[in-house]
């Protein structure tokens, strides 16, 4: 049963906030049509499992993997591949129970076992060497996955990593199974992902400038998660799960180079978190971009890029020698 001082309106209260907070903090962004197109036909789609993918067909042995935000799907990166001038193998990843991926009704989508079944998964595809790229809630599966794999895991960026902000709330597993209170939360998800209109406006509180968000992101980023009936689940199971979140790793274990990206105007991930994750990493360098939001793999697209082939540069050369 629930507590008695729990009553209807603070479940309605909590639960809408966890949904747009989470949405929200790893939202959606900007690209023109012709660098969506020329994104789209450079990478053949696939499946594995219930995980669903795109790979470029470079033979290069480093991988470099893209993981997404929570409510994106791989397409957020696209106008940041309209600037790629590396020839390393690419890896895009639409997280479990999110964009294509299908959700698992039993499974734990927690933040520790979705790194695991992303690790497994990069893993197989047998590549040696892998750089992980991952935006908000991506960066924070990234930050575990090279914790686990180390090995593998040559070098991370991360932009806007949703660390310490994305520790989950007590007590969301009981919410989500208790009969009553499931069906309140699977009603308020629902009515979000159904309203391209609320999606819209919470990318518009998420950047520096809301005028981005233009008709190529609702076509690339809002559409697939309106039309896809799948997609309150994998929201609702990440939200049941977020009560887990709450330990996290030891960060300062990291033993390859890390460059974080966070934009100055970031109203979701406070740049003190960004400083404090660098003072933690042993090897990070912080990048700091004015006049930009949560968003700045789509806010500024080509400045990430440079920022991106600079590092791979980088890891490169350490290497050879």
């Amino acid at each position: 049963m629930i507590p008695e001082k729990i009553h209807a309106p603070l479940i309605l209260c909590v639960i809408a906030g966890m949904v747009v907070f989470l949405f929200s903090a790893q939202a959606m962004g900007f690209a023109s049509h012709q660098r969506t197109e020329i994104s789209q036909s450079r990478y053949n789609e696939f499946s594995h499992n219930m995980l669903h993918y795109r790979e470029g067909d470079s033979p290069d042995d480093v991988t470099v993997v893209f993981l997404h935000g929570f409510g994106e799907n791989l397409r957020t990166w696209e106008p940041l591949l309209g600037y790629w001038e590396g020839e390393e193998h690419i890896l895009l990843v639409d997280l479990p129970g999110q964009g294509r991926s299908r959700p698992a009704r039993m499974e734990n989508y927690s933040h520790r076992n979705q790194a695991r079944l992303l690790g497994e998964f990069i893993s197989e595809k047998g590549r040696e060497k892998a750089v992980l790229v991952g935006h908000s809630m991506g960066a924070n599966l990234a930050l575990r996955i090279a914790l686990s794999m180390p090995e593998m895991v040559v070098g991370i960026v991360l932009l806007s990593p949703a660390v310490y902000t994305a520790r989950g709330i007590p007590f969301a597993r009981f919410l989500v199974d208790f009969p009553f209170t499931r069906v309140v939360a699977s009603t308020l998800v629902r009515r979000l992902v159904r309203s391209p209109g609320k999606l819209a406006d919470i990318l518009r509180e998420s950047v520096y400038d809301p005028g981005i968000v233009d008709e190529d992101m609702v076509e690339r980023l809002i559409n697939p998660l309106v039309d896809n009936p799948r997609s309150r689940l994998a929201l609702l199971y990440l939200f049941r799960d977020s009560g887990r979140n709450h330990v996290l790793p030891d960060f300062s274990l990291l033993d390859m180079p890390v460059l974080i990206i966070q934009g100055a105007d970031d109203p979701l991930v406070p740049l003190q978190h960004a400083e404090s994750l660098q003072n933690i990493v042993p090897d990070a360098d912080l990048v700091i971009l004015k006049r930009c939001g949560h968003l700045p793999h789509e806010e500024k697209p080509h400045r990430v890029a440079q920022e991106l082939n600079q590092f791979l540069r980088k890891l490169d050369a350490q290497r050879v020698e």
